[in-house]
């Protein structure tokens, strides 16, 4: 696929490109700009893991953005149903529950925005007003590719902090506290819980939300997670990890307690095998400002 853009000195510009009938693999996005002195930042990978259509179920009130997003979500069939039609006997790959929580968990993964009180979900009880994000898990599928910095919560619902091992605790926030805003649990059937709902943020939105929303369904489904990281030494929280490279080549690395360490002098896609299972890291140059190298502050002053 190419195209031809023309695009101003420090502008940046959004394409997007169906890939649903590519099944899976490897795939690479290359810029060709002519006088271009700078080359690490020419070529991107990215990862498409297997697919299939995705039978998701989502049971809202009304939310319009959250439903045309889904909709726009490459390879997912939509059902949309009022809370007042939801059964548990409702077979889909997976649910998303907009204010609403059923009182047994669904058949399979769920994704819940700002949901009551429900006795196989964390409590989300204290209630704040306007609370700012604090930190979140890089390593977490759920935290990638999306601008945490710039989410703005009108207000929400913030959980107790993690003690149990089987929840990770996605995304912290404070308002008079720090609390939980975005939770994940990894028993079967997997859930994410978001302690506010979309009327009450600007993360529709954002340019995240769809990745967002996309990571969830692959999360929640089990795919493979695909971990970005910029060049340079790459640090994974898999202990004795193997990793090869592109080739098929190991890739020399050094073991840390509890991490595996490696370096990536180009953008690339990595295989790292553990105990744990299998993870695809790709890494590209994700930050602007070493792509913007002729930008100074003193350009256009005398």
């Amino acid at each position: 696929l190419e195209r031809d853009l023309d695009i101003p000195a420090g502008a940046s510009v959004n394409q997007t490109l169906d890939l649903t009938g590519y099944g899976a693999g490897i795939i690479k996005a290359e810029a060709r700009t002519p006088g271009d002195g700078f080359n690490l930042d020419n070529i991107a990978y990215s990862f498409v893991a297997p697919h299939r259509a995705k039978r998701v179920l989502l049971v809202t009130p009304g939310d319009r953005h959250l439903e045309a997003s889904l909709k726009l979500l490459p390879g997912v069939a939509l059902t949309v149903f009022k809370p007042a039609q939801f059964s548990a006997a409702l077979d889909f790959d997976a649910y998303i529950f907009d204010r609403y929580t059923p009182l047994e968990p669904p058949l399979h993964g769920a994704l819940l925005f700002r949901p009551p009180p429900a006795p196989w979900l964390p409590a989300f009880e204290r209630t704040v007003v306007n609370p700012v994000i604090t930190r979140w898990d890089e390593s977490h599928p759920l935290a990638v590719n999306v601008s945490w910095r710039d989410l703005r919560v009108q207000r929400a619902a913030l959980a107790s902090l993690s003690t149990r091992t089987a929840r990770t605790d996605v995304v912290l926030a404070k308002g008079s506290g720090e609390g939980v805003l975005v939770a994940a649990g990894s028993p079967a059937p997997r859930w994410i819980a978001v302690g506010f709902s979309l009327d009450e943020t600007n993360f529709a939105m954002q340019s995240g939300f769809p990745v967002f929303l996309g990571s969830a369904l692959n999360w929640l489904m089990g795919a493979a997670p695909i971990l970005p990281r910029g060049l340079g030494q790459v640090e994974i929280p898999y202990s004795n990890a193997q990793v090869t490279g592109l080739d098929g080549r190991p890739i020399k690395t050094q073991s840390t307690p509890g991490a595996t360490l490696f370096v990536a002098t180009r953008p690339e896609v990595f295989t790292v095998e553990s105990n744990t299972g299998t993870v695809r890291v790709v890494a590209n140059v994700v930050d602007p400002q070493i792509s913007d190298i002729n930008r100074s502050r003193f350009l256009g002053k005398p």
